[in-house]
């Protein structure tokens, strides 16, 4: 509800308050009126709703706690939302969907319904009811007969839930006090319902397929018909302006122009493709709250920050305050000087390893369910997959001679993450340059549209969705990681509580690192902008000079399939066409081959430790002073080590085994395993918690600081500083995890709940995949926030809308004070009240001639006191 006090972003750009008849689409003016009732009722609900209720619980329950005290404890938020009637909006991981709970398949209707039905013959029938809390036996006279008048003179007959007595109906028309709702709506007879608007019974009009016209009366009846007449699956009526002539001609229209049934049953279908059922589903999570001792992980560190800091007025107020003494010390310096089976695309010209990893899982799942599958690799595909539907088109890229690349990762924990971010360029021009070169790739571009949904690896790989269109019907971005904070979609990322992933920071940030956090998402999204795209868009237009800009490609994507987890990824916004499918390459541990087993086995009760620092940074190129530390401590250690070392190493102590190749994962799963060494990239953490095992990170570039920060707040690992690691240092961590238990244990409790989830990964994504096909793209799932420019986005219009005029009257009253004599400012006042009030005309200032939202939310109160004193 729009006045509940719990963390999980409503930007009132784009999600309608539901007192409104807003939809997602609104007038600059309409976001204003919508910005300000959420405000007004939120203020309502802490300054007067919430005080008079607690004044009576405190009258019978000891003042352990307030509302919002105890509002905070909640751990999970179970939602009647759904994909149709509901705009899209952005949710967060404690608050979960079971919309529709109450939709079932409708039973034969009593025989006393079913003989007045069968009556109607091929005309068919309409209901019409008002819901329970508004009875039909109480509308005005007048509306009445208006109603009896149409329905009298109409071919259909009419089930009229009236709950009271009512003579002289002609015999078209049944009055009821009772009816079955669902069942009726689910015969195939009927041709209309009217409806108050209610979300639930529109739910169930929506799930049997059948058109509406809506009455709405009060609360989210009006946002709910709004969305009904943006959708075209019913009509608004106007209680106030209810006419024979209205009312007639609002049913005609439903009854005789065929869009209202068609667009019903597509989003009916839409309704009911569902992976389970709500109820279960609501069942699932409750069980899961009570599994993880409340589900704490779930919620964001958002939850904890004060309005001010949520918002980042504290960090506005420091940068407004700061550029005012700049400006003012510039200034004053200055005056002192002078005085079904799908065709699937699947692209990855740039990626290593670990995005392999990610797009394999997918690729298999799409083969197991039958569907055509082209792969675009960068090299040789890692598997040998005998399968008449796979396609693979290798690109022919130069193998990598020069080394000194891979010495510079080591360089890189030195390096500006903005500088390392530019450089970026680097691992795409030449993939580029090949993909557009590639023979095969230049014939499928020449054959056209011919593929259901084109699958783009997002990690500088947005090149190639310049031509997804003109090869493909729909285009997917599956991140290896989180949205790429440089990926231009419309998804909340609130620097406030949103670490950048090239920051050492959690969701927990003092005031500077916010400030820092703010800089870098503004400056990497400005060095993608206008450096990264485009350079890449000049490759793209000497290949293929009609291709549209990356950013216009980007914002035809249907859907963005992340690798995110609810342990190393800290809690945060998402929207309904982002969907997470983490871990996809997380799997049961295999037995490990024999040369390992006897090595570990030697180990004996100490166990062993696994040391790798990925693909991206070979072990052989460590300085070697870093190399020797290494070493000195490993001898002297009681465990064994295993060594992830690219090339050859002479003078090893015998509990340590260097290997150029090893079966990470499933080494990972060996019982015998005390701790695992590693980068900190996001893959490699993701199968150590998997595999419940605690690590220490030496983070060098990317995402790895954040993704060790988060594995320190949480006591899982332990992180070491590459730049200033010791042979003491190292000593101390090494020894740090494998004596105090608190890491073994946390790490077996978030191995848990990283492995509590409804489905496999791989077959959520695939499920999705299909999903965007079998909807047409799924444009449902898309807010229109994605039309809003960043201004409108973060209302920077309504802002300026705001000071502007303020602006101006202060400064017309500062004028006046200097300009006039004292007796000309007593009617400064009046004049500038006046000025404020005449900012709209009258006939544009909204409800302005029935009870307005505010009036009913008060009204509401008097309904909840009296139930509370119940």
């Amino acid at each position: 509800m729009p006045w509940t006090p719990v963390t999980c972003p409503r930007p009132s750009s784009f999600v309608p308050n539901m007192m409104l008849r807003y939809t997602d689409e609104m007038t600059l003016f309409q976001r204003f009126y919508n910005s300000f009732y959420f405000i007004a009722i939120r203020a309502i609900n802490d300054f007067h709703l919430m005080p008079v209720f607690e004044d009576i619980a405190y009258k019978y329950v000891s003042k352990s706690s307030s509302v919002d005290t105890a509002i905070d404890k909640i751990s999970l938020i179970l939602t009647n939302t759904d994909p149709v009637i509901i705009t899209p909006r952005p949710t967060m991981p404690n608050v979960v969907s079971v919309g529709c709970i109450h939709c079932e398949t409708a039973l034969p209707v009593p025989e006393e319904f079913e003989d007045f039905i069968n009556g109607s013959g091929d005309e068919g029938f309409i209901l019409f009811s008002l819901g329970s809390n508004v009875q039909s036996k109480y509308l005005p006279e007048e509306i009445k007969q208006r109603f009896i008048h149409v329905f009298s003179n109409l071919k259909q007959r009419v089930i009229w839930k009236y709950e009271g007595e009512i003579d002289h109906l002609s015999t078209n028309i049944k009055a009821t006090k009772w009816m079955p709702q669902q069942d009726i709506l689910g015969h195939s007879k009927i041709r209309l319902f009217i409806t108050h608007g209610g979300l639930l019974s529109l739910q169930q009009a929506v799930y049997h397929a059948v058109p509406v016209i809506g009455i709405p009366l009060f609360s989210d009846q009006k946002v709910n018909m709004a969305r009904v007449q943006q959708l075209q699956i019913g009509r608004t009526l106007d209680f106030a302006n209810i006419t024979v002539e209205n009312l007639n001609y609002s049913i005609n229209i439903i009854l005789q122009d065929e869009r209202y049934p068609v667009n019903m049953k597509k989003h009916s279908r839409i309704l009911k493709d569902e992976m389970d059922e709500p109820a279960k589903r609501a069942v699932y999570w409750l069980e899961y709250v009570i599994r993880h001792s409340g589900g704490k992980h779930l919620k964001s560190y958002a939850e904890r920050l004060n309005w001010f800091q949520y918002f980042l007025i504290d960090l506005l107020l420091f940068l407004v305050i700061g550029c005012f003494l700049i400006v003012t010390t510039i200034v004053l310096l200055f005056l002192f000087q002078t005085a079904s089976s799908f065709k699937i695309f699947c692209l990855l010209p740039v990626g290593g390893k670990s995005h392999e990893h990610i797009l394999l899982p997918v690729v298999e799942e799409l083969l197991k369910n039958n569907h055509q599958v082209t792969c675009v690799w960068p090299h040789k595909f890692p598997k040998n997959i005998d399968n008449p539907n796979l396609k693979i088109i290798t690109l022919e890229q130069a193998p990598l001679k020069d080394t000194s690349t891979l010495q510079n990762v080591f360089k890189l924990p030195s390096t500006n993450p903005l500088s390392f971010f530019a450089s970026f360029t680097d691992l795409a021009l030449v993939p580029c340059e090949t993909f557009f070169k590639n023979k095969e790739v230049k014939l499928l571009r020449k054959l056209g549209v011919q593929f259901d949904i084109i699958l783009v690896a997002g990690f500088m790989n947005e090149f190639v969705l310049t031509m997804s269109h003109s090869i493909a019907n729909y285009s997917v971005l599956l991140s290896p990681n989180i949205i790429l904070p440089w990926t231009p979609v419309t998804c909340p990322r609130p620097s406030s509580f949103v670490p950048n992933m090239m920051l050492r920071y959690t969701d927990k940030m003092t005031l500077f690192q916010r400030f820092y956090n703010s800089f870098y998402f503004i400056a990497i999204r400005a060095i993608n902008d206008f450096h990264l795209m485009p350079t890449l868009e000049n490759i793209v237009y000497k290949y293929v000079p009609e291709a549209s800009s990356i950013n216009a490609a980007i914002n035809k994507i249907s859907l963005i399939i992340t690798n995110t987890d609810p342990v190393i990824i800290s809690p945060r916004p998402t929207m309904p066409n982002v969907v997470s499918a983490g871990c996809i390459h997380c799997e049961k541990a295999l037995p490990v081959p024999k040369e390992f087993e006897d090595f570990i086995d030697g180990s004996g009760d100490e166990g062993f430790i696994l040391f790798s620092l990925g693909s991206n940074a070979q072990s052989k190129y460590l300085p070697e002073e870093i190399k020797q530390r290494f070493i000195h401590v490993f001898s002297n250690l009681k465990q064994r080590v295993i060594w992830k070392y690219e090339g050859e190493i002479d003078n090893l102590s015998t509990n340590i085994k260097a290997t150029k190749w090893m079966p990470q994962q499933d080494i990972l799963g060996h019982s015998k395993i005390r701790l695992f060494i590693t980068q900190g990239g996001l893959l490699s953490l993701q199968q150590a918690v998997y595999h419940a095992v605690p690590v220490i990170g030496i983070p060098l570039f990317a995402d790895q600081g954040v993704n060790m920060a988060r594995v320190q707040q949480l006591h899982i690992g332990y992180t070491l500083d590459f730049n200033n690691i010791t042979a003491e240092h190292l000593e101390y961590a090494v020894n740090k995890i494998l004596q105090d238990e608190k890491y073994n244990t946390n790490m077996l409790k978030y191995s848990k709940i990283l492995k509590e989830q409804m489905g496999e990964p791989a077959k959520r994504a695939v499920y999705w995949l299909e999903y965007v096909i079998r909807h047409s793209g799924a444009g449902h799932l898309k807010s229109r926030a994605e039309e809003l420019s960043w201004f409108q986005y973060f209302l920077i219009d309504l802002l300026l809308l705001l000071v502007i005029p303020c602006f101006i009257m202060e400064f017309a009253e500062v004028s006046l004070a200097f300009l006039t004599t004292p007796t000309m400012g007593a009617n400064k006042i009046d004049a500038a009240d006046k000025a404020q009030h005449s900012l709209l005309p009258y006939e544009q200032q909204p409800n302005s001639h029935e009870l307005g939202p505010q009036s009913f939310f008060w009204l509401h109160t008097k309904f909840s006191l009296q139930g509370l004193k119940t």
